[in-house]
């Protein structure tokens, strides 16, 4: 968090200028739209179905319970 504070301009204790301001806004709004709208269209094209998931969550448990079991 530090760097991305460094990088908008803030500094603490200060009246922040009207760029440092923006690139605030930029990092609390911006930025989490821009990842969650990259990770709502790799889910899109991923091609993940119940019957593939379910497979995963089986293999999941099969390797849990062999590494419990050794």
């Amino acid at each position: 968090m530090g760097i991305l504070l460094d990088g908008s301009g803030y500094v603490a204790n200060q009246t922040q200028t009207p760029e440092t301001l923006s690139n605030l806004l930029f990092i609390a709004f911006m930025v989490p739209a821009i990842l969650t709208m990259v990770q709502f269209g790799t889910q899109c094209f991923y091609g993940l179905t119940d019957k593939q998931c379910a497979k995963c969550v089986e293999e999941v448990q099969k390797r849990a319970h062999a590494a419990a079991g050794s």
